[in-house]
């Protein structure tokens, strides 16, 4: 079975989003399900939830842990106390650096994307560290099978910036939020939907579209 005409299952996410903490178990499965799925290719994509960098408050962390617990709720995660102190109450909030970190590892090692992504994810949500400062997303990076040295190079390329902005301009274009994941085909770009998505609908979905023939593709709102 061959790439369906470069067919593409999009997921946009970004490293700062509790819901994508939620949902990394998830994706961890559509992930292993389709990484040997000829028919398409799998591409992360980094979205600036808090790009500029967010400043906050001093009652910030007890505001948001409402939404933690419906998102524990939901998908059966918890966020650490850590989290809350270390970087809901740190005062600033930044995707763009691990964002930046998360591509760089993409053009160094492309297989590896996925997997650092949610390291990244569980190091800030599991184990509280504060992934707006660049050195403890590199030290993120040491700890797996990854190349410090190579990443940190990377960082100091145009191409990890251009591809940085290229992913934000994506998420801000298509409004869905975070997560979300598509479908590209020739046809155009499908919204498959996001939180409520599990393995079983999504392959069912992708399964239809890239069967259908002569079907306009359009962008669906959830």
């Amino acid at each position: 079975m061959t790439m369906s005409n470069g067919a593409q299952l999009l997921y946009l996410m970004d490293p700062q989003c509790g819901w994508c903490f939620g949902f990394s178990g998830t994706i961890h499965e559509i992930v292993a399900h389709y990484r040997t799925d000829e028919r398409l290719k799998l591409t992360l994509i980094t979205g600036g939830l808090f790009h500029p960098a967010m400043a906050t408050r001093s009652k910030f962390a007890e505001e948001k842990r409402p939404i933690a617990a419906q998102v524990s709720r939901q998908f059966g995660v918890r966020f650490s106390e850590d989290y809350f102190r270390n970087i809901l109450a740190s005062g600033n909030l930044d995707s763009l650096v691990p964002c930046q970190v998360i591509n760089a590892v993409k053009i160094t090692s492309p297989e590896s994307a996925f997997g650092f992504a949610e390291r990244l994810i569980d190091a800030a949500f599991t184990e509280g560290r504060n992934i707006s400062e660049l050195p403890v997303c590199l030290d993120v990076v040491q700890e797996g099978s990854l190349k410090r040295e190579e990443v940190e190079s990377i960082l100091l390329t145009p191409d990890v910036g251009m591809l940085t902005e290229e992913s934000f301009e994506f998420a801000r274009r298509v409004g869905t939020g975070f997560p979300s994941l598509y479908l590209k085909t020739e046809r155009g770009l499908i919204h498959l939907g996001g939180t409520q998505l599990d393995l079983k609908t999504l392959k069912a979905e992708v399964d239809a579209q890239l069967n259908s023939v002569g079907t306009s593709a359009i962008i669906k709102k959830y």
